[in-house]
């Protein structure tokens, strides 16, 4: 079974992640301290490749040879690639898929090994013992992960090191104790955070209807626990001694002693609490705190002056739904006393709700693990519109003024103003330039779009637009005989008259012109050319003239022969820019 959503995982969750494990960053750094001190490793990616559950060297990585490898820091199975530091599972199995784990599946290793299933992997046990088991105060992260169908004794997540749990889901496991995740290393260093994720129909027959978290350390956060069940023990959903739970939501849980819900010593903040049922004592008892917000349908879990005892909570009587997000949820109903309960001056409510959607949607945020009327955070970028390439003539010799318009529209925030560089309105030089327009949204999305300006050159009739060309060999070789070519072209509009044009060069020494010629200079934008010069009384528009220059390379190997070429004329020009040219020749 296949217990969640395949659409795709919000890309960030700030909040729950951050503030979960704040609350436990002394713990942890502890425990790297305490636990093992190896020499820092380089994180590794293994990617499982096969639904199937064995260790045969078959081509395929399974689950159980990537923890082996993540294990070993090393690659005991050739199937996978080498674990590394702090490893990280991947799956690459076509899609959404269920690996039905047939015996426990260890991992050993005290660096934090991620399993990552992106919401797409179901861990099925088979009536197993546990279906993941830590050793040797080893440390996990199970992230969009659904597990299902466990047998006795921890069924879920046996864990004696840290382990964090992210956007993922534990339906219908069966235990003695924690269905779902039980913290076993009495005396060791251990944590638990957990945000972001569901619990539903878990079963023990003893305390702790879907985690026992013993003495560890704990943070729950944007959670929500449904129809689990402690038999005959305290904690319907929750126990353990170190606790604290925020924005989550407890429905129809059952304990067949005390804590229909939560049974230890628990900091309860911006709960919701409906329907939970236990033998006697209240839904929240053995040590709860109510630090404020909880809106609870008896009055156990709710008894500070900003929470709402005996209240009901007005949920949606479908129970568990995909209500988007990566796991599924219980929706407030319209009108819910939990809307808008937590202030924003409180400073604690959460950036996101359970499914990453953003809070608050109204001038406060909802208690609970769902804020009512919320939007998937806004990760798609304005649409810019830019009109087409745009060509004009130039005004004078400075360019063009050129106006345009740009706009940008977002799906959230409708329409904005993009900001364009260069700004409609600029005086643009001949030639094209690139405008580029941007528009960012409220939450920092960024789109563009770029067009080009072209400016052409004023055109005067008695002007005469040369243009210079230089071709040559691309590379030569020390003492080779070399010809370059300067092509000259009239653009017009007139014809030019008394041509210079000089053809100059460096590590080439000259033995030949074409046609034959003498020495002279040029002198064109500051930079004047001394080499061969040719002379020529006038060039219609539209006509080219063509010098050669021939020699032997003196230029030794890694250098390079340097060709310059200029001409002018004593008919105006508009673009003396296009009079200057330069090539350079590699001696190899």
């Amino acid at each position: 079974m296949h217990l969640r959503s395949t659409v795709a995982r919000h890309p960030s969750r700030p909040s729950l992640v951050t503030t979960a494990l704040v609350a436990l960053t002394t713990v942890l750094a502890s425990a790297l301290v305490l636990v093992a001190t190896p020499t820092a490793q380089a994180a590794a990616t293994i990617t499982v490749t096969t639904t199937a559950d064995d260790t045969t060297t078959d081509g395929a990585c399974s689950l159980r040879e990537a923890l082996g490898n993540a294990d070993a820091d090393a690659a005991t199975s050739a199937d996978c690639a080498a674990g590394s530091g702090e490893d990280t599972i991947v799956f690459a199995l076509g899609g959404p898929a269920t690996i039905p784990v047939t015996s426990s599946l260890f991992y050993t290793d005290v660096d934090m090994t991620t399993i990552d299933g992106d919401g797409l992997v179901s861990l099925q046990g088979t009536n197993i013992d546990r279906v993941l088991r830590g050793e040797q105060s080893a440390g996990l992260t199970l992230d969009g992960i659904s597990m299902t169908n466990g047998g006795p004794a921890g069924s879920g997540v046996l864990a004696s090191g840290p382990l964090v749990v992210l956007d993922s889901t534990f339906f219908e496991m069966r235990g003695f104790s924690g269905a779902a995740i039980v913290m076993s290393n009495p005396g060791g260093v251990q944590s638990l955070v957990v945000s972001g994720s569901t619990f539903a129909h878990n079963q023990a027959d003893l305390g702790g209807g879907a985690i026992h978290a013993g003495n560890a350390p704990t943070s729950i956060s944007n959670s929500t626990f449904y129809g689990n069940q402690a038999a005959f023990e305290e904690g319907g959903a929750v126990l353990g001694r170190d606790l604290a739970i925020s924005f989550s939501t407890f429905v129809s849980n059952t304990s067949g002693s005390r804590g229909g819900a939560i049974y230890g010593t628990a900091e309860l903040l911006g709960n919701v609490f409906q329907g939970n049922i236990e033998h006697s004592g209240g839904s929240c008892t053995g040590g709860t705190v109510d630090a404020g917000f909880n809106v609870s349908d008896e009055t156990s879990c709710a008894t500070a002056p900003t929470s709402l005892a005996n209240t009901d909570a007005q949920l949606d009587p479908a129970g568990l739904a995909f209500n988007g997000g990566p796991t599924q949820t219980i929706a407030l109903l319209p009108g819910s006393p939990a809307i808008d309960l937590v202030p924003l001056a409180s400073g604690v409510c959460p950036q996101v709700d359970q499914r990453g959607f953003v809070r608050p949607a109204g001038p406060a945020c909802d208690a609970g693990s769902y804020e009512a009327g919320a939007q998937a955070p806004d990760t798609t970028a304005p649409v810019v519109t830019v009109p087409a390439d745009i060509t004009t003539p130039a005004a004078s010799p400075a360019g063009a003024t050129v106006t345009y318009t740009a706009s940008a529209d977002d799906d959230r925030d409708g329409s904005l103003t993009p900001t364009c560089t260069p700004a409609s309105g600029s005086t643009f030089p001949v030639g094209t330039t690139t405008v580029t327009c941007t528009a960012t949204d409220a939450a920092g999305n960024t789109g563009s779009a770029s067009f080009t300006v072209t400016v052409t050159p004023v055109v005067v009739p008695n002007q005469a637009d040369l243009k210079i060309t230089l071709t040559g060999p691309a590379a030569t070789t020390n003492g080779a005989t070399i010809t370059v070519t300067a092509t000259v072209l009239n653009q017009g509009p007139a014809s030019a008259v008394n041509l210079n044009t000089v053809l100059a060069a460096t590590g080439l020494t000259t033995t030949a012109t074409n046609p034959t010629t003498g020495s002279g200079s040029i002198t064109l934008n500051g930079t004047t050319i001394t080499g061969a010069r040719w002379t020529t009384t006038q060039l219609a528009a539209g006509d080219t003239l063509t010098y050669q220059l021939t020699g032997k390379v003196t230029a030794k190997k890694g250098k390079t022969v340097s060709i310059a070429a200029g001409t002018q004329s004593t008919t105006p020009d508009p673009q003396l820019a296009t009079n200057l040219t330069a090539k350079t020749i590699q001696v190899n």
